[in-house]
C-alpha cells in the first residue's frame, strides 16, 4: 500500500470478497519502506500515522481489516518471505483479528 494506491472497483471487491465474506488474514506490503521500524512509531509500539493515513487510500480495507488479523511489513525480500511463511496469517492457523508488525 502506498500513496499511489487506487481505491478502484476491483481492488473494493477483492478487498470484500477476501476479509469481509472469506475472512482471510491480509499481509500488507508497503513498497515505499525498506524497514520494519519505519512503519513504526518512535516508540516502536504501534504503526506510524504515517502508514495509518494511507488505509484511507482504502476506505472498504480500513472498515473490514478489524475482523481479520492484519500483518504490515515494509517492502524487503526476507520480511515477505518470513511473512509468507508465518503460519499465524495461514486460513488454517490464523491469527485472532488486529494490526500485527515486525519490530
Amino acid at each position: 500500500m502506498s500513496e499511489r494506491t487506487l481505491n478502484s472497483r476491483a481492488l473494493r471487491e477483492e478487498i470484500e470478497y477476501g476479509i469481509g465474506t472469506k475472512g482471510l488474514p491480509v499481509i500488507v506490503v508497503y513498497p515505499d519502506y525498506s524497514d520494519e521500524s519505519s512503519l513504526l512509531n518512535s516508540q516502536q509500539t504501534d504503526l506510524n500515522n504515517k502508514i495509518k493515513s494511507l488505509w484511507d487510500n482504502l476506505p472498504r480495507f480500513r472498515e473490514l481489516m478489524e475482523n481479520v488479523p492484519t500483518l504490515h511489513i515494509p517492502m524487503k525480500k526476507e520480511t515477505i518471505r518470513k511473512a509468507l511463511n508465518n503460519s499465524n496469517f495461514t486460513v488454517q492457523n490464523k491469527r485472532d483479528s488486529g494490526i500485527y508488525f515486525y519490530r
